[in-house]
């Protein structure tokens, strides 16, 4: 039988991959050889001059090892603001269909995004979206004040609070990063959309799918569904991508 792609998994802002850690482990435990590197934004020593291309810049470095020194096929899983760092992270090169062309193996072969935010080329979260609702900027950072019942609404009230602890603040800059390209143009994609999310709603991920052409898999969560579902969210990802290779 042969072995699954590896995946590079894009974790949110605010978090950090121990939040994902019930996902990633049904993930290698469904075959998948899974990493979720830690962006930089969302390092305890963050500061407020990183921006959303310092982010890409870690996962491009992560996808370059995996194809063009391992040759692996590669699934890149993105999830809320990971979604729009992994598209800007994937130069056409590192695509499969692309280095087919080139005889040589391995590349990112299939984009999936969960509940995931999109911006075309030449736009940044601010042009493009505005000013983010509810949210607080302080000291060039910026967190939202609601993030337990947007994000944790999936979790009982105390278990909520124990991971809205652990949560860290943004640098402003990211909401402000001019991206340069969206790997949803060249490389074939799905899109989870979680229909309980307060954070992303599902109105909005919908018409995210739409305009990068996405194909479309309903999954009953909230925002933080990797944490909160995580064994039936991999699942649901899992045929995602069998459905698609």
């Amino acid at each position: 039988m042969p072995s699954k792609p590896s995946i590079v998994l894009v974790h949110g802002s605010w978090v950090n991959p121990t939040f994902y850690a019930p996902f990633i482990d049904h993930l290698r435990a469904l075959g998948y050889p899974t990493s979720c590197p830690l962006l930089p934004s969302c390092s305890p020593t963050s500061n407020a001059e990183i921006d959303l291309i310092d982010d890409a810049l870690v996962i491009r470095g992560a996808l370059t090892r995996l194809v063009e020194y391992e040759h692996k096929s590669v699934i890149l899983l993105m999830h809320s603001y990971g979604g729009l760092v992994g598209s800007e992270a994937v130069p056409e090169t590192l695509t499969a269909s692309s280095r087919q062309k080139g005889g040589l193996l391995g590349g990112v072969s299939l984009l999936v995004y969960v509940s995931a935010f999109m911006l075309p080329p030449g736009k940044s979260c601010q042009s493009f979206y505005g000013d983010m609702p509810g949210s607080v900027v302080e000291d060039g950072f910026y967190f939202d004040p609601d993030a337990k019942s947007r994000m944790f609404a999936d979790l009982p009230g105390e278990q909520a609070d124990t991971w809205v602890a652990k949560m860290v603040r943004h640098p402003f800059k990211v909401q402000q990063t001019i991206t340069t390209r969206a790997a949803w143009l060249f490389a074939p994609s799905t899109y989870v959309v979680l229909t309980e999310d307060g954070a992303c709603p599902p109105p909005a991920q919908e018409q995210f799918a739409g305009a990068m052409g996405s194909k479309v898999v309903s999954f009953q969560a909230g925002h933080m569904a990797p944490l909160t579902k995580g064994r039936e969210l991999a699942d649901v990802v899992d045929q995602a991508i069998q459905a698609r290779l």
